[in-house]
């Protein structure tokens, strides 16, 4: 039996107790974990996870390539891992960069309005929800945030 966690984060060891303490603060929240593949894999041990669907994001679009290739090369060391991308909508080439993520096995993508301060109806994102839909891949959002308004659901509503 597997057992899927479909909302996980790992990061490029240099900067991952850097990363989680920014995940923390940005929610006000202790973090627990280390921010790693394997500190990842032994947290989930404990509790039977057998698998992970990995969900990065670029808070800048200039990150877009280089966080696309860490998570998807995590996936490669990792077979319990499941590779999603990022996107931004400030990155220019999106169409370029999710089929090179797809022929890399990506599954779909992660978007996160809040930290990467754009609406999620923002117009630059349509072509993006566009291929995403025409290639039957699912796009994972953060949606919601009573303190922001890039994140409203009313705005999925034009979606």
């Amino acid at each position: 039996m597997k057992i899927i966690d479909f909302h996980t984060h790992v990061y490029p060891p240099k900067i991952a107790a850097k990363a989680v303490g920014s995940v923390g603060d940005f929610y006000n929240i202790k973090m627990y974990g280390k921010g790693t593949a394997e500190n990842l894999i032994a947290l989930g041990k404990k509790g039977g996870v057998t698998n992970y669907v990995i969900l990065p994001v670029a808070v800048a679009p200039q990150n877009v390539v280089s966080i696309n290739d860490f998570a998807i090369s995590e996936c490669q060391k990792h077979p319990e891992f499941y590779p999603f991308g990022t996107m931004h909508a400030e990155f220019e080439n999106k169409i370029e960069e999710l089929e090179r993520i797809k022929k890399l096995g990506a599954l779909g993508i992660k978007t996160h309005p809040d930290t990467q301060r754009f609406d999620i109806d923002d117009e630059r994102m349509f072509e993006v929800y566009d291929f995403l839909q025409q290639n039957g891949m699912p796009i994972i959002m953060h949606c919601g945030d009573y303190r922001y308004k890039y994140s409203h659901p009313k705005r999925l509503k034009k979606v």
